[in-house]
């Protein structure tokens, strides 16, 4: 092995040990995050689409029948997608643009804020950014060589991304795109096995999709398509969207990220085909985006929605930083910027994994800690299973404001109590309302299996102070039981600062005769 190689390695292998070792820290310090919560749900029920595609609950549901339940088995996945992730911006780096960039590359991924949270949390686009890397490599290489074997692992590759989110398939167009654009790319394009790779692809996919979704009302298509984008013009968006992506992806990184698949794509203009290539993979992601993350009502953060055009702007930047041909008053300058964002990424990052872990830090200084919605959920299901004791049988039901409550209980009682979620904007919000009724987590399906039954109520105040001994239970609670009664308030506590409030209620005598009516009740 070359010393150069063997160097580059060496860096790699400690950039990506580092970037692990910080990662399972904080995954292992911190509570769940609502979207963890669904996807943990769908895992341990066995669910293939729900309504993302099968690969993150599958590996959640593997790593509960292996690790059994705790935060590692449910993160472990993009744990280690994430540092695959890292050795495969290593890959890509140097296949385009040589070792050194390869080395930038790994380091630009393993700093990136929004790449370090999906290698770390139990959500899709972690293993979506290393399996996008790997389609930028394998892609690359059939186009160079036109081998017939590397089209068809390209589809491989493909089909793969596809099942672990769908926003995968928009590796058929960047790669396209990249072809017509240059002589080569052309050429192949007129060869067969270009798209007999994308038919392999599609049609180790569709299929099993267009089944499962066809069964279920077509639940996926409508969750993407309708259920999540409420169209509107509103003159804050570009402002959020800007932000959100300089907080996300960093300052300085993100700005030398889109400036680099510039450059890469005039180069690719000028005749260099790596530029083409990578600029495609780039902005092809990020423009397709551009609109819906503008023009809809932000109900949750959308920066992740096109995290997969800044993995081709990492390499993009990284080609920029390393390049050998540029004239050397601006190599200089290309290296004091390619250290200062992987710098600035770095410390937000960690910052922000640090700020996580030790949520009490931030509290003390009067902040809002980093993961505020992960706080208290495991402190929160103890008192509750406390107070199932005391007010009645172990099995009294639970009855969540949402699903993110209903859900988060549910993982951390064990899956042993089954878990409702009442009517509420959250639930549309995100897009769930026919989802939870398909899942038998709806009022529907509680009233129609536990009629006459008790349970407990839980709801997520959004201020942490009440002047009143506890907050009245809501008009629909009233309506769906006989007798409901307050069971005290429970706050979530770091340094001696209240930062989260949850009200509970021993609900007694589910009526039977409100099944066939609406809720709310007018």
């Amino acid at each position: 092995m070359e010393r150069g190689l063997r160097r580059e390695l060496l860096i790699v292998a400690a950039i990506a040990a580092a970037s692990l070792a910080l990662r399972t820290a904080f995954a292992l310090s911190t509570d769940l995050l609502q979207d963890e919560a669904l996807y943990a749900w769908t895992g341990s029920q066995g669910i293939a689409f729900c309504p993302h595609p099968p690969a993150l609950p599958t590996m959640i549901r593997l790593g509960q029948v292996v690790l059994g339940r705790g935060m590692l088995a449910l993160r472990w996945g993009p744990l280690l997608w994430g540092t695959v992730g890292v050795a495969l911006a290593y890959v890509v780096g140097r296949e385009l643009y040589g070792g050194r960039a390869g080395v930038w590359a790994a380091g630009f991924l393993a700093a990136c804020p929004i790449f370090v949270a999906a290698g770390t949390l139990a959500i899709p686009d972690g293993p979506l950014a290393a399996l996008w890397l790997l389609a930028m490599f394998v892609g690359w290489r059939a186009l160079r060589s036109g081998r017939p074997a590397w089209w068809l692992a390209a589809g491989l590759v493909l089909a793969a991304g596809l099942y672990t989110k769908y926003m995968m398939a928009l590796a058929v167009p960047a790669a396209l795109a990249a072809m017509l654009a240059t002589s080569a790319g052309r050429a192949q394009l007129r060869r067969p096995w270009p798209w007999a790779g994308v038919l392999l692809g599609v049609g180790l996919f569709a299929p099993v999709f267009i089944f499962w979704d066809s069964r279920n009302g077509w639940a996926a298509l409508r969750y993407h398509l309708v259920a999540r984008h409420h169209w509107t013009w509103k003159t804050d968006g570009v402002p959020e969207y800007v932000f959100g992506h300089l907080l996300f992806i960093s300052p300085v990184l993100c700005v030398a990220g889109l400036v680099a698949l510039l450059w890469a794509w005039r180069r690719g203009r000028a005749g260099d085909a790596r530029g083409t290539w990578v600029a495609a993979f780039g902005l092809v992601p990020i423009l397709f985006f551009l609109p819906p993350c503008i023009l809809t009502e932000r109900f949750f953060t959308r920066e992740h929605w096109d995290a997969i055009g800044y993995v081709g702007a990492t390499v993009a930047l990284a080609g920029w930083v390393a390049d050998p041909c540029a004239p050397e008053r601006f190599a200089h300058r290309r290296l004091v910027w390619g250290k200062l964002a992987v710098g600035v990424a770095a410390v937000i990052s960690a910052g922000a994994l640090l700020a996580g872990v030790t949520s009490g830090a931030t509290a003390r200084l009067g902040m809002r800690p980093v993961m505020y919605r992960t706080l208290g959920w495991s402190e929160l299901a103890q008192h509750v299973d406390a107070v199932r004791r005391a007010n009645g049988p172990e099995h009294l039901f639970l009855l969540g404001d949402s699903w993110i409550t209903a859900l988060s209980l549910d993982f951390y009682l064990g899956n042993e109590t089954h878990a409702y979620a009442l009517p509420d904007k959250r639930n549309a919000r995100y897009g769930l309302v026919e989802q939870l009724e398909r899942w038998g987590l709806d009022w529907r399906t509680l009233v129609r299996d536990h009629a006459g039954e008790d349970g407990l109520y839980v709801e997520a105040y959004s201020r942490t102070r009440s002047r009143r001994a506890h907050d009245p239970p809501p008009a629909g609670l009233l309506w769906l039981f006989r007798s409901v009664e307050p069971a005290g308030q429970f706050y979530v506590e770091r340094s001696g600062r209240r930062l989260r409030r949850f009200g509970l209620f021993v609900c007694r005598g589910l009526r039977a005769d409100v099944a066939d009516k609406q809720y709310p009740p007018e």
